[in-house]
């Protein structure tokens, strides 16, 4: 992809983002990579740099995956967060591409502090944060067709583990809370009753 498509300052190295999450996490090397697993898997933006063997650039590639569970690893001396794809999902020679996150989404998903947003951005975040109800209806608007086919309960269960870390969400939501704010909002299709069975006479 050319660099023209995007702005690299929007974006921060996953290995420094790892290094001050195991930082929060008081050291926690295991706790760090939940974290940033947990956001990856919310919808954090991640953008991966492939080199050749030569030392120059061979690709850049917008990763999205199902599971980060394999390829979120610690690894190098000293250690560092990175993204290890397996051979034949590889641009290049070399096993771990230099790999970046989408900035506003590592805020906004609890990774790093607002003050690493550009000013213009830390005033928007300082807007009054939404209630429960108003949350998750402006949470499904971002996307809604993804979380139309998790299902009603999946969805709840996506939108709970989000707003642990929004900065827009006045406080932390449960799964069962936000299934029923999603059950109001009226967007997921009811599911039929059976009809009961009718007794011999």
């Amino acid at each position: 992809m050319a660099k023209a498509a995007f702005n690299l300052a929007d974006w921060i190295s996953l290995a420094d983002v790892g290094e001050y999450v195991r930082q929060k996490n008081d050291g926690h090397r295991g706790l760090a990579r939940g974290d940033v697993q947990a956001a990856l898997e919310a919808g954090c933006g991640l953008m991966l740099l492939w080199i050749g063997d030569d030392g120059r650039e061979v690709c850049w590639e917008f990763l999205k995956r199902d599971s980060w569970e394999d390829i979120l690893v610690w690894a190098g001396l000293p250690q560092r967060l990175c993204i290890q794809l397996p051979p034949n999902e590889r641009k290049g020679n070399l096993p771990y591409p230099y790999a970046y996150l989408l900035r506003v989404d590592a805020v906004r998903l609890g990774l790093l502090p607002a003050s690493e947003l550009p000013q213009a951005q830390q005033q928007s975040e300082q807007k009054p944060k939404l209630s429960g109800k108003e949350w998750v209806e402006a949470a499904f608007k971002r996307r809604p067709d993804e979380l139309l086919k998790l299902g009603i309960s999946k969805a709840g269960e996506t939108l709970a583990k989000e707003s642990e870390a929004a900065l827009d969400c006045a406080k932390r939501l449960g799964k069962g809370h936000c299934i029923n704010l999603l059950r109001e909002l009226k967007v997921f299709p009811k599911k039929p009753r059976n009809s009961p069975k009718q007794r011999p006479k």
